[in-house]
């Protein structure tokens, strides 16, 4: 009797491992709300964040293309590369 009872509690471990993560995974229902004082602070943030990115975008600089290797690279009358001669 002590060996069913004890295969039975094994089997019982096992389904419980098993099934667990299939729990885990299950929904929870809908996210919750937000109140219209917090969704109107976000949209003020929002609209804050666009005005910044938008002022910032337009006092930078455009930026010209630069070669890094351009001091250890001799000058070339072109800019391909020359083509193997045989």
């Amino acid at each position: 009797m002590k060996k069913i009872a004890q295969e039975f509690a094994v089997t019982l471990i096992a389904m419980a491992v098993i099934v667990g993560p299939a729990f885990a995974q299950q929904d929870k229902g809908p996210p919750t709300s937000r109140s219209s004082s917090e969704s109107k602070r976000d949209a003020e943030i929002d609209r804050a964040y666009r005005e910044s990115v938008k002022r910032n975008n337009v006092d930078l600089p455009k930026q010209t293309k630069t070669d890094p290797w351009g001091d250890l690279r001799p000058a070339a009358e072109n800019s391909k590369p020359d083509t193997v001669k045989k």
